[in-house]
Formats: structure tokens, sequence, C-alpha cells
């Protein structure tokens, strides 16, 4: 995938000791800067470090995705966009599932999206979240919040809430064309399942009281599922209800 001219790639390496910057590079082409860290910082503290290096280069827009997720071909056509909106989340498609959906439906060349108020936004799209992608100006982050939401492992789209509970009136929009690759991470999803529903349930716990309403449907609602084992049922709950109480 090429990148247009006027944007950047910009490549952190969170203290990886397999890491070969010149083969990254000359796969990656133009238009990238890489950036290296001496040791592993976790995907929260390495999404800070980001945070803080792109408001101080003053970068504007930037599009944070998971450190297992990959961009893909339609994602080029969400950088040629010029989106009326300060939030947007873009939708995903897994990595065993791109070629079906390609051989149905081809190579997306244009972006289908959705535009709502914030609170509207949230209890229609935060199913999405926190395993989704946002794209938002890095210089309405106020770098002071961030550090509640250290060790989520979604502190990006904590963000995310933080801004539009401060912002009411701002446009919000989803893309809703699968734009980027899930990537399937380094664990299994069953060694992994404990720590995703501990953190999913203090992730909840930290949203805004702007969405808090909105916050616990949805929770009850996805997170929550009659068809979920009820240990992880009781651990995301367990979680989620010492996170309100502090």
């Amino acid at each position: 995938m090429s990148l247009p001219k006027d944007s950047e790639c910009i490549v952190f390496d969170n203290g990886s000791d397999s890491f070969d910057p010149k083969e990254t590079l000359s796969q990656c082409g133009r238009n990238i800067i890489l950036y290296r860290v001496h040791h592993n910082m976790g995907i929260d503290g390495i999404f800070m470090e980001a945070i803080n290096f792109l408001k101080n280069k003053n970068v504007g827009w930037a599009w944070f995705i998971g450190d297992d997720d990959f961009l893909i071909e339609e994602s080029q056509f969400v950088f040629s966009k010029k989106w009326n909106a300060n939030i947007v989340i873009v939708n995903s498609i897994g990595e065993s599932q791109i070629e079906k959906y390609r051989d149905s439906v081809g190579i997306q060349k244009e972006i289908e999206y959705i535009a709502a108020t914030p609170k509207l936004f949230f209890r229609n799209f935060s199913l999405r979240m926190p395993f989704g992608s946002v794209i938002l100006n890095v210089n309405n982050i106020e770098l002071s919040n961030t550090e509640r939401w250290n060790g989520t492992h979604h502190l990006y789209s904590g963000l995310l809430w933080d801004h539009l509970s401060n912002s009411a009136k701002d446009e919000c929009v989803f893309i809703d064309t699968p734009a980027f690759c899930r990537g399937e991470g380094q664990q299994t999803w069953t060694s992994y399942k404990k720590e995703v529903y501990e953190r999913i349930g203090i992730w909840f716990g930290l949203i805004p009281d702007a969405f808090r309403a909105e916050a616990e449907t949805v929770f009850n609602r996805v997170w929550l599922p009659h068809n979920c084992p009820s240990q992880f049922r009781e651990l995301a709950m367990k979680s989620y209800l010492k996170q309100l109480s502090k």
C-alpha cells in the first residue's frame, strides 16, 4: 500500500529484540519515520509515548491501530477522505475473513460511513470498542488524562470517549467499510480470555459519566452475554464494579 504524499507512517518499535529497521523500512517505502524505545513499555505505555511524540511534532490527525493489527489495501481510501468530524472510528475485518470478503465485494474504493452525535454514536457503535481503531486530532488530547487508562490495553480508545464527553456537539463518524485488519495476537484466545475480560471491566468502569448509562447498557448487552462462561462474566463484572467504586 502506498501512502498519500502528505501523509507519514510512524513506526514505533516497543523495545523488540528482533526488529530489523533496514528490512522494515525497505518494505514500507517512503514517508516512513522510525521511532524506537529500548525497553518494552507495554501497549498503553507505547501509545502514551506516541501521543507525546506526535503532539511535540505538531502532527494533528493520527490513525491509531493496535499492536497486532495491520493496514490493508482498503486503508488508503481512509487517508484520501477529508473527514468533517473530530472523531472517526474505523471498522475492521479479521485476518481469516479478508479473502472471503474480497471475493464477495472486491476491494472497496468507496468508503461508506455513518455520522452521529456522541451519545447515539456510543450506543450504536461502542460494541466495536475497545477493540477498535480510531482517528483523532492528537492536539485535542490532554496528556494529564492518559494515565488513568494505562493498563486497560486500549488507552487510545479511552481517550476518544474522554474527548467526546467534553465536546458534546462534535460530530462523530463511523467508517462501516472494513479498512484495516485485526491481528490475532501472540497468545491464544483461550489463554488470553481471563485478562481480556478483566481489562474490559476496568475499561468500561472508566468511561466518563456523560456516557455512564450507555456504557452500562453496552457492557451488559455485548460483554456479558448468556453464552459467555460464568467465570468470565463474574470476572468482568467484578473488575467493572471495583473500578466504579474508586
